[in-house]
Order: structure tokens, then C-alpha cells, then sequence
């Protein structure tokens, strides 16, 4: 059981990186903050995983040697925003899929971390359909004139 929720865990710290490094990225644009908000919901995810594993008796594997083995997400930076929307989009979805196989797999075995990973899927889920923000304001040193195109990430539109 500790095994697979440090598997878990360790998902989620990749995807807490890896929104962390397009929020860094993508300053100037508006989709920075709603980078910076779903790495912020993947550290509430990770904290309450890594709570679970101790109630277990267990310990939380932080340790970064091995993370992105142990992680069911992969860690791809992305070259622009499009690319790092795309990636994601891929590893949203790569989380879904896990989360969905552990409560499968939970069963009534240990119905307090079944809801505990229930509950990450269905916030994960909400996520993604947040309301959309509107369009942004011209990025710093951009005039109101030139081209820019609009996206959404997770449901949030996103101007560049």
C-alpha cells in the first residue's frame, strides 16, 4: 500500500515541478497564474498523500534520486506555451488514469485512502473545469496592436 502511494506521491511532485517551471516561464503571460495555481493544488495533492503514507506507518519518499522513476507523469518542459499546455494536458490526463487504477485497485481494502485518492481525482477534475478567466492584458512591452493568440489551459483562456 505505502509503495503505491509513494508512486502517487511521487506523480505529484513531478507535476508540482513541472507547473512550477511553466509558471516561471510563462511570465508575462497570462496563463503564469493558472500555472501557478494548479502547481499549488499538486502540493495540497502531494501533502495529503504524503499524510496518508505516515498514517500508514509508512515513510514519504521525497527523495529527488528516482522521483521521475517513481512518478507515473513524466517531467517534459516544453519549448513554448503551446508545448507546455500540451504537455499538461498529457500528464493531467497520465494522473487521472493512475488515480483511477489505485482506487480500482483499493477497493474496500482501505476505504479511508480509496476516498483520500477519490477526493484528489475529483478536485483534479474541478480543476480542469474552472471558469474561464477573460482574455488578458497585452503582455510588457507588447502594444494592444500586435498579433496575439488566444488559448485556454484546464478551462482558463490564456492570451499571448
Amino acid at each position: 500500500m505505502v509503495a503505491v502511494l509513494n508512486e502517487a506521491l511521487a506523480t505529484e511532485l513531478v507535476c508540482v515541478l513541472r507547473y512550477k517551471r511553466h509558471y516561471f516561464m510563462a511570465q508575462g503571460i497570462n496563463a503564469a497564474t493558472e500555472f501557478l495555481q494548479h502547481a499549488t493544488d499538486e502540493q495540497g495533492h502531494a501533502d495529503r498523500i504524503a499524510t496518508r503514507i505516515v498514517q500508514l506507518q509508512g515513510a514519504p519518499n521525497f527523495d529527488p534520486e528516482g522521483l521521475a522513476t517513481r512518478s507515473h507523469a513524466e517531467y517534459v518542459e516544453g519549448e513554448d506555451l503551446v508545448d507546455m499546455i500540451k504537455e499538461e494536458l498529457v500528464a493531467e490526463r497520465v494522473a487521472i488514469d493512475s488515480h483511477n487504477e489505485i482506487i480500482r485497485w483499493l477497493g474496500d481494502k482501505d476505504v479511508t485512502t480509496r476516498r483520500l485518492m477519490e477526493d484528489i481525482l475529483r478536485r483534479r477534475r474541478r480543476a480542469r473545469r474552472r471558469p474561464a478567466h477573460p482574455p488578458a492584458v497585452p503582455v510588457t512591452g507588447q502594444s494592444a496592436a500586435s498579433p496575439r493568440t488566444t488559448t485556454t489551459v484546464h478551462g482558463a483562456w490564456c492570451t499571448t
